[in-house]
């Protein structure tokens, strides 16, 4: 009987299969998709210049009919083992709300400009998209 019960507890604990899915928005019927980049300024790159391919990255999609998503881009703050906090000098983030995925215009010259102002000032160390069952605000 003790076996039994230790088996439906394993059972009652154990993780549920993840769903697979063609796209994130299958995933995410109902809530808000945000994707997260970590990225890291190169020793030639600045953060203007990171700032500036975000700002030009949400102006495309303004331009191309896509105004429900938003790039946003931000430092990284970090705190030291005393408690003080400060900006890292090299570690940015873009938080990009509502991306449209497969939905997206195909890119053109304006695409491949701001891609190119992020590859001259970013390289990109981690991406992540979340699904928010409430949306950010």
């Amino acid at each position: 009987m003790k076996t039994v019960m230790f088996a439906l507890a394993a059972l009652c604990l154990a993780p549920a299969a993840a769903s697979a899915a063609t796209s994130p928005k299958d995933l995410c019927p109902n809530g808000q998709l945000v994707t997260i980049r970590f990225s890291e300024i190169k020793p030639t790159g600045t953060k203007a210049g990171f700032a500036k391919a975000a700002a030009d990255n949400q102006a495309w999609y303004v331009s191309h009919g896509l105004t429900q998503n938003h790039q946003n881009a931000g430092v990284v703050l970090q705190r030291n083992d005393k408690g003080e906090w400060t900006e890292s000098p090299n570690a940015v983030v873009t938080v990009h709300t509502n991306p449209p995925g497969s939905t997206a215009p195909a890119p053109d010259d304006a695409w491949k400009a701001f891609v190119a102002e992020y590859d001259a000032n970013s390289t990109m160390k981690s991406q992540t998209m979340v699904c928010f069952s409430q949306p950010l605000r």
